[in-house]
């Protein structure tokens, strides 16, 4: 059986990450967990996970797990920060 796991944008539903693809033999346990990804500076978000379990037992059919993620909209960041009181 295959197993394909698939990283989305939560936003836009785009593939942000090639799909990972391998096989296992039918009884054979699978185990998997969203990893971190970055573009460039920006780390994206996790968000959720849908399709089928993230571990178990290979059983008559094909596993599909989708992590979607979230990416920054913006980048902040403070030089200075300065209260009056």
């Amino acid at each position: 059986r295959s197993i394909i796991v698939n990283y989305f944008d939560d936003r836009t539903g785009e593939k942000i990450k090639e799909s990972k693809k391998y096989k296992k033999v039918r009884g054979k346990k699978y185990t998997e967990k969203h990893p971190t990804i970055k573009d460039g500076e920006y780390t994206y978000r996790y968000v959720k996970t849908t399709g089928d379990k993230e571990n178990g037992t290979i059983g008559g059919k094909n596993i599909v797990i989708n992590y979607h993620y979230d990416k920054p909209l913006a980048k902040l960041s403070f030089d200075k920060l300065q209260i009056y009181t």
